[in-house]
Parts: structure tokens; C-alpha cells; sequence
């Protein structure tokens, strides 16, 4: 027997449907295929995949999150699937990031030396490249790899991830439109980034004077005129 949805679950998925139908227009990208998961507590979550998606969880429907919580949520959600920061997600700790980030080096440039602790872990990583980088995607990689060993910079992997989910934070303020939402959001969901939450907080109102941000609210014409 097939058991239909109450009225309540199927406005809250027309809810969050609409709110990331919106939220991908704004951002600009494709827009991701999205799961229902049941037996997933959560809320939004990411769906590891060959094409990234993202799966509803139980709590999308059994909360009754207000407009603009929500979409501070998602918005902070999608960003990660811009180009180049879905790996954020994908290996979440700064050891695994590093491992890969060495063994795309060392498919380059085989002699570039690792420490004991981390061969393991990049021989694996690199054998998974090895299949998956190939032709085209080989000389990408090769020209990204010979840049960055050019640049002679130190790489702070943990800087990196902090500016990712500070960028996911300013992207949920603006979907939001409001800094007393976007900071309580922040608060409550402090696991959710690298970053503390008072940090997070201090950055979001910095960005909320910012100039960069009117003209954001200009280009997507919700700016106030005087």
C-alpha cells in the first residue's frame, strides 16, 4: 500500500524545493540533483557521488524552519558546489586535504618528497588519480601543479578551509537579507564550519558593511534606494 505524505510534508518540500530553485539562480550554477532520505536524521546534506547531490533528510521535513533561516541554510549549503570547493566537503579533515593535495603534486613531479606519516595515505590517493586524470584533465593538473610549486608560497591548508566556510556564511547572509537571522543560524549551527561562531559572527557583519556587499544587493536588485 502506498502511503502519501501529509499536507505539512509536501509544503515543506515545495518550500525547500523553491528556496533552492532560488538560492542556485543567485549563485549561478547548475543546479544539483536533490534525494530524500527518510532514514537520515539531518536536514540538507550532501550526497557523495560521481555527480555531487544533495539528500534531504528527515528533519527538512519535520522542522518548521522560518523563510529566511532557511534560506541562509541553503544558501550556505549550494555554495559548496561552486567549482573548487566542493572538496571542502568531500575530504573533510586537514590530514586528507593534504594527502591529496601531495599526491596530485607527486603525479607531476614523482619525486616531490612526503613525509613518513602521510605515504600511506597519498599512495592511495594517487593511485585513485592515476585512473582519473588522463589526457586533457592530465595537462590541467600539470599546468595547476607547476603553478603552484612556481609560486613559491606556503600553502595553509586550515586557512584555506577556514575561507571556504566563511565564504558559504556571507553566501547564506545574502540569500537571507538579514544579519540578525544569518548570526543566529551561525550560533546554532557552530559544527557546521572550522570556524567559531564569534568569529563567524564578526566576519558576516564586517561583510555586511562592506561595499562589496552593496554592490552584490545592487547587481541582484534588492538594494534600497535613497
Amino acid at each position: 500500500m502506498l502511503c502519501l505524505p501529509e499536507y505539512g510534508t509536501y509544503k515543506q518540500l515545495f518550500l525547500i524545493s523553491q528556496t533552492l530553485y532560488y538560492v542556485q539562480g543567485v549563485l549561478g550554477i547548475q543546479p544539483p540533483l536533490v534525494f530524500q532520505n527518510q532514514a537520515d536524521p539531518s536536514g540538507l546534506g550532501f550526497l557523495h557521488a560521481l555527480t555531487p547531490a544533495i539528500v534531504l533528510g528527515r528533519a527538512a521535513f519535520e522542522s518548521q524552519v522560518p523563510n529566511q533561516s532557511l534560506a541562509f541554510v541553503a544558501g550556505r549549503h549550494m555554495t559548496y558546489f561552486k567549482p573548487g570547493l566542493y572538496v571542502r566537503q568531500l575530504v573533510p579533515t586537514g590530514t586528507g586535504l593534504k594527502a591529496w593535495l601531495f599526491a596530485a603534486i607527486k603525479l607531476c613531479v614523482p619525486q616531490f618528497p612526503v613525509a613518513t606519516d602521510l605515504v600511506g595515505q597519498v599512495t592511495e590517493a594517487q593511485n585513485a588519480m592515476q585512473v582519473e586524470f588522463v589526457g586533457a584533465h592530465r595537462d590541467k593538473l600539470q599546468s595547476l601543479v607547476s603553478k603552484l610549486l612556481q609560486s613559491g608560497g606556503a600553502i595553509d591548508l586550515k586557512k584555506w578551509v577556514a575561507a571556504v566556510d566563511l565564504t558559504a556564511d556571507r553566501a547564506g547572509f545574502l540569500l537571507a537579507h538579514d544579519l540578525a537571522t544569518a548570526t543566529e543560524v551561525m550560533r546554532a549551527t557552530e559544527d557546521a564550519a572550522s570556524v567559531a561562531s564569534k568569529e563567524r559572527v564578526k566576519e558576516a557583519v564586517l561583510f555586511a558593511v562592506s561595499e562589496e556587499y552593496f554592490a552584490i544587493r545592487e547587481k541582484l536588485a534588492i538594494s534600497i534606494e535613497s
